[in-house]
């Protein structure tokens, strides 16, 4: 193992000691529990994502119908609290992501 993978690997072990991963994946086993739970959060998963990546020109409307179609997972405080978590750990993730990368001088001016 070179020195990167070794630090890479205590990089994992680090996130996974961390608050944000230990509460997101309590709250994850717990929402397993409810199978009906977790397939309305997918199903909410699946059209938020579609609606993010879309062209639509509407996305302030079509968003306002989703959350309305979905307004039962958010009067769900476990499903709430799920998702909450879940979205900490994401953001703490992007972090570490994004400054790997900006920090890895990789040249992206082909980009611009």
């Amino acid at each position: 193992m070179n020195e990167a993978d070794v630090i890479l690997e205590e990089l994992i072990r680090v996130i996974k000691d961390s608050q944000e991963y230990t509460q997101y994946k309590t709250a994850l086993n717990e929402i397993k529990k409810y199978p009906e739970h977790c397939a309305r959060i997918s199903e909410y998963r699946k059209k938020n994502i579609t609606l993010q990546l879309s062209e639509n020109l509407d996305f302030f409307a079509e968003n306002d119908k989703l959350q309305n179609e979905f307004d039962d997972l958010a009067k769900n405080a476990m499903i709430t609290e799920f998702l909450r978590l879940e979205h900490a750990y994401c953001m703490y993730v992007k972090r570490i992501s994004d400054k790997l990368l900006e920090e890895s001088d990789i040249d992206t001016s082909f980009m611009d």
